[in-house]
């Protein structure tokens, strides 16, 4: 058997050093980049409206009425825009171009959704960056009007 491209007969010959450190530093990128990611989006949430810029309830688990807005709230992050794609049982639905200034402090910005009766099952949303990246989902259920 070989893990990470080592055999592990190798490892117990003192080679272990090199899998250690190769997989710390992979860690550690992994856990740097995830980090960077997660404190770009301070907030993300869906409700039912916005007043003063801000949600006025957080119906992030189940959504029923004809239509929700997903509110998200970013920081220190150097894209002109992202993007918010609206997903129905893995399906790309609706996906929303959405210009930030988040390097000036703190930015808030949302899309919104209508509904069918026809929609009920499975959603979720992702915020992507200018590149492509993936910022943040947000999974929930629409049970129906």
């Amino acid at each position: 058997m070989v893990f990470w491209g080592y055999n592990p007969d190798e490892v117990w010959q003192g080679r272990s050093r090199k899998i250690s450190a190769f997989m710390f530093i992979r860690t550690r990128l992994f856990q740097t980049i995830l980090a960077s990611i997660t404190e770009t989006i301070q907030r993300a949430q869906l409700t039912t409206n916005i007043k003063d810029r801000e949600p006025v309830d957080d119906i992030s688990s189940y959504v029923t009425g004809s239509e929700v807005i997903f509110y998200t709230e970013l920081v220190t992050l150097p894209d002109k825009f992202i993007t918010h794609e609206w997903y129905y049982e893995g399906k790309l639905q609706t996906s929303v171009n959405l210009e930030v200034d988040a390097l000036s402090g703190i930015w808030r910005t949302w899309s919104s959704k209508r509904f069918q009766h026809t929609n009920t099952g499975n959603w979720f949303v992702l915020v992507r960056g200018e590149q492509g990246q993936i910022l943040y989902r947000l999974d929930f259920i629409f049970r129906g009007l």
